[in-house]
């Protein structure tokens, strides 16, 4: 009897223990994932909305002679590409980025003269930037700043002389913006940004078919707001 009180001993035991190590196969402990790093290279894309309040000429330009004033906000559509390097250091990551983008910015309006007709065509900009940002785990914000350029198109149709001007042109500015940027894996974020693309007052030259011109001033105010997708190496 006392042997077959050992055996049932024994059994029970052995059960317990293949209990025990089925429960421990069956629920594995979750691996450790290390916080993302921003730190490297990146390129990804971009693409969202555009406006400029100035209508792409000086608003204030009464002393330009033929100066043609604004009286709209140009609108359209913004897309491009984006590339540059990130290096943090703790929670604080610095980095430079270059962007060349395509834009449907455009407008056709009355004049303030009541005599030309102005439309206005931004399709080209590009930008190089220093960054500044502050990293909270996958979460990364921050500030931008530097140089951009615009490439723009314009015609000014006169109703008394029946006669169309244009000029395009390269005008080089600065911008400044900031975002937030979401890692939702090890190579891949998305962000939101805002920036804007401001160009000095440019005297320009507007020449029509006869060989007949005259000057403006344009100045360039470009906002964007867009949404992008980085891949990071």
């Amino acid at each position: 009897m006392n042997n077959f009180f050992r055996l049932l001993l024994s059994a029970a035991c052995c059960c317990l223990a293949s209990g025990a190590i089925a429960a421990d196969m069956a629920a594995p402990s979750a691996p450790f994932v290390p916080p993302p790093t921003w730190t490297g290279f990146y390129i990804g894309g971009n693409v969202g909305g555009a406006w400029d309040p100035t209508g792409g000429y000086n608003t204030n330009c009464a002393a330009a002679g033929d100066c043609t004033t604004a009286q709209t906000t140009l609108a359209g559509v913004a897309g491009g590409l984006q590339g540059g390097y990130n290096y943090q250091i703790g929670v604080l990551v610095l980095g430079a980025e270059a962007g060349f983008s395509a834009t449907s910015l455009r407008g056709s309006y009355t004049a303030t003269d009541g005599v030309d007709t102005l439309t206005t065509s931004a399709d080209y900009f590009g930008t190089a930037t220093g960054k500044v940002g502050v990293a909270v785990g996958s979460l990364l914000i921050y500030g931008k700043g530097g140089a951009a350029w615009t490439h723009t198109n314009n015609s000014d149709f006169n109703t008394l002389e029946n006669m169309t001007f244009t000029t395009s042109y390269w005008q080089t500015g600065w911008t400044v913006g900031g975002g937030a940027e979401w890692a939702f894996s090890p190579n891949w974020s998305v962000r939101v940004e805002y920036a804007l693309i401001d160009t000095p007052n440019k005297p320009t030259t507007f020449t029509s078919s006869a060989g007949v011109s005259f000057t403006a001033v344009m100045h360039q105010q470009i906002n964007l707001i867009t949404a992008g997708l980085n891949y990071r190496f």
